[in-house]
């Protein structure tokens, strides 16, 4: 299990959970932020299964592929709470 938490400055609260011990592996976003739309969170979590054990700036590129508005945080916050989520494991 990885897990990291991020607070933005001036922004919101994100917390990332990895499970990868499954065959499946289960990533779970979640905090006080906000997305429009919301069902765009999935597309996220996806990207993030996606991105893992990837440079930072092909996190961020992914993550801005993805057809949201982030709110209260942005595609280079989620980049850093991969890596440091990622770290947490080492």
């Amino acid at each position: 299990m990885m897990e990291a938490s991020l607070k933005v400055p001036d922004g919101k609260l994100l917390k990332l959970s990895i499970d990868d011990e499954n065959d499946e592996e289960e990533v779970e976003l979640r905090g006080d932020f906000f997305l429009e739309p919301p069902e765009a969170l999935e597309d996220i979590q996806d990207a993030i299964a996606d991105v893992r054990n990837h440079d930072r700036e092909e996190m961020v590129q992914r993550f801005s592929d993805i057809d949201a508005d982030f709110i209260g945080f942005d595609e280079e916050d989620l980049a850093d709470l991969v890596i440091d989520a990622e770290g947490e494991s080492e």
